[in-house]
Order: C-alpha cells, then sequence, then structure tokens
C-alpha cells in the first residue's frame, strides 16, 4: 500500500517524498481528501514501458495501486434529452 500525502504535507516535505519513491515504494498524494496524483520512480515507469506497453494508458493499466478503488462511477441516471 502507498505512502499517503495530502497535498500539503507532499509540498513542504517534497525531497523526502521523491527519494521514498526512487527507493521504490509508491507515494499517492490526494487533493481535498481525494486520491490525486501517484509518484513513482522514473525507473518503474520505464521497466512498464520495457514491459510492452504501447501507450499511456497500457502505463496506467500497470501501475501500482491501492487497495482502494480510484474510480467509482456515479450511478445516478443521465440527464434527459429532449427529442
Amino acid at each position: 500500500m502507498p505512502t499517503t500525502w495530502n497535498l500539503e504535507q507532499a509540498r513542504a516535505h517534497f525531497s523526502e517524498l521523491v527519494e521514498r519513491a526512487q527507493n521504490g515504494e509508491t507515494q499517492l498524494v490526494t487533493k481535498h481528501g481525494q486520491p490525486a496524483v501517484y509518484i513513482i520512480a522514473a525507473h518503474q515507469l520505464k521497466h512498464a514501458k520495457i514491459a510492452g506497453a504501447k501507450s499511456l494508458w497500457d502505463v496506467l493499466k500497470t501501475a501500482p495501486r491501492s487497495s482502494e478503488d480510484l474510480f467509482e462511477r456515479d450511478s445516478s441516471p443521465a440527464r434527459e434529452i429532449d427529442l
């Protein structure tokens, strides 16, 4: 599970955050309590690309994740369209 930082903490401790990421520990930065970005080491991204990724989507699909669902769909009905 990645280390989680709120945006203010990440700004104040950016060097530490980068160092941890370079040591292979995924870092999660939240904004307003919601996951905003993951920070991973460049070599991890390069490895993902070398492993057969053909696009940014392929890289993102293989990026480290937390156990929580980051992308929840809104289950409310779509708006009605007058035809």
